[in-house]
């Protein structure tokens, strides 16, 4: 009879496997991981694994996640900063064993990388054959959008471009003095963007095809914010409100983009930020009066672009949010930085723009808002992101409500954590997904994530001149 002879590491191995299999079916001597989930299509950003790990009752372990493009060399993987992730450390184990949720933070550690196949692990520690080993899945990072955002620069006389595909400054254009709110719209196929210069009177029409700056337009005294209105029954409008003339001017853009004033129309105390919408098939605009604590609304389809509306809302209201088209009504949001609430404006068929009883309770300074139909694909699910100037979180609250008088609130989620305190929040839908676009002070920075994905992927922060106060955001 032929007689195998094993080499002390192969009879070691052998004895660790046999081990690590009796001790998957008796009590564990070690802790021992398995996979409850693992990807099964392509993945990008954060990447969401379930695992079980199976010890002793009420004990404490450790655990690396590591990542691998072959199979051979393995990395040590980054966790994203997810309220699902459960970290490295101290991970609870009970006999049964239990299940724990590790996001690894997939942008961190490979960048915006094409399609590759990843293999990744879960060890823990001081037992290595008790790891899980999961893949290889495909992995796809890129971006997948031919877009710029621009962002103005308010404490500085500059508005930064920035290319959202690879999240760097591409330029920056000079509009002369401190620019804030803004608005894109496209005239003669050519793209422009109309800025609010808040230390002058006048607005200033920057061609984005060459980032010239092609006329300033005069306006009223401190012009905040500008909107623009496609297709009233007036034509193409831009809409501005001036917060030390506490009126709102309107503009009609004509054939070769001049731009010709309509006329002022009074509104509240220090207009500070507006919201453009279409209701019933009528074209409107909402103004929020920061010293008065109020809204306006104005029928722009009527040629004396008539205030049709006149409500109290919070204390010190921003700018408002508009979003129409939810199964249950339209809406329009305040939040109210100085009552740390938000006000919930709906028009149903029948009352127009009616304030809820209760308004949305938030934390502290509620500094901005923005919001999603439809979130991730479903049906009739809004989802509300709501910017905490005093703190660096952003709440975020998901409404599937069918009445909302009857309560339009249906779930709190926990918040998401940035790294700086909001300033402004934008929303913006494209083929490739849905996603939120910040920018905080006082570290002056841009940050971007997709929301639609589960979980959110963080896709990085770009950082502005410091001190330069980061306002308004557009995307084009």
């Amino acid at each position: 009879m032929k007689k195998i002879l094993l080499s002390l590491p192969a009879l070691l191995f052998l004895l660790a496997t046999n081990c690590a299999k009796e001790q998957s079916y008796l009590d564990p001597i070690a802790p021992f991981i398995s996979v409850v989930t693992q990807p099964q299509s392509a993945q990008r950003g954060n990447v969401r694994f379930v695992y079980r790990i199976r010890y002793k009752d009420d004990e404490r372990t450790h655990i690396v996640a590591q990542y691998s493009l072959d199979g051979v060399t393995w990395n040590t993987a980054t966790e994203e900063n997810h309220f699902e992730s459960e970290g490295a450390q101290g991970i609870a184990t009970s006999l049964a064993g239990a299940n724990h949720v590790f996001v690894w933070d997939s942008i961190a550690d490979l960048g915006l990388i094409g399609v590759v196949n990843v293999f990744f692990r879960i060890l823990p520690v001081g037992n290595e054959l008790g790891s899980v080993f999961m893949g290889p899945f495909l992995l796809d990072n890129r971006f997948e959008q031919d877009e710029r955002a621009f962002v103005s620069l308010g404490t500085t006389t500059l508005i930064a471009v920035i290319d959202v595909n690879s999240m760097i400054v591409v330029d920056y254009i000079d509009v002369g003095l401190s620019p804030r709110g803004m608005a894109g719209y496209t005239a003669g196929g050519i793209e422009y963007l109309a800025v609010a210069v808040q230390g002058s009177k006048k607005i200033a029409i920057i061609n984005l095809s060459n980032h010239d700056v092609e006329q300033f337009v005069s306006t009223g005294n401190v012009p905040t914010d500008v909107d623009f209105v496609d297709g009233s029954t007036q034509g193409d409008l831009l809409v501005v409100p001036n917060y030390n003339d506490d009126d709102v001017r309107v503009f009609r853009i004509d054939t070769g983009n001049v731009i010709t004033n309509l006329g002022d129309v009074s509104v509240g105390d220090g207009p500070v930020g507006g919201a453009a919408f279409v209701s019933g098939g009528v074209h409107y605009y909402a103004v929020t009066n920061e010293r008065g604590d109020s809204m306006h609304i104005l029928d722009l389809d009527n040629g004396n672009n008539k205030v049709v509306s006149n409500r109290s809302v919070g204390d010190t209201p921003q700018e408002p949010v508009a979003l129409t088209g939810t199964p249950w009504g339209d809406y329009v949001f305040v939040p109210n930085i100085g009552s740390d609430n938000v006000s919930i404006n709906y028009e149903s068929s029948a009352s127009f723009l009616n304030v809820l009883d209760t308004p949305l309770v938030t934390e502290p300074a509620p500094s901005s808002l923005a919001a999603v139909n439809d979130f991730r694909g479903n049906i009739g699910t809004t989802m509300a992101f709501v910017g905490i100037q005093s703190d660096k979180k952003i709440q975020i609250f998901r409404y599937t409500a069918s009445d909302p008088v009857a309560g339009i609130e249906d779930e709190t989620l926990s918040p998401m954590t940035i790294e700086d305190a909001p300033r402004y929040l934008l929303a913006h839908e494209t083929s490739s997904g849905q996603y939120l676009y910040i920018t905080t002070l006082p570290e002056s920075k841009f940050i971007a994530y997709r929301i639609s994905d589960d979980p959110m992927t963080y896709l990085g922060s770009v950082s502005l001149p410091q001190t330069s106060g980061p306002q308004h955001i557009v995307i084009r």
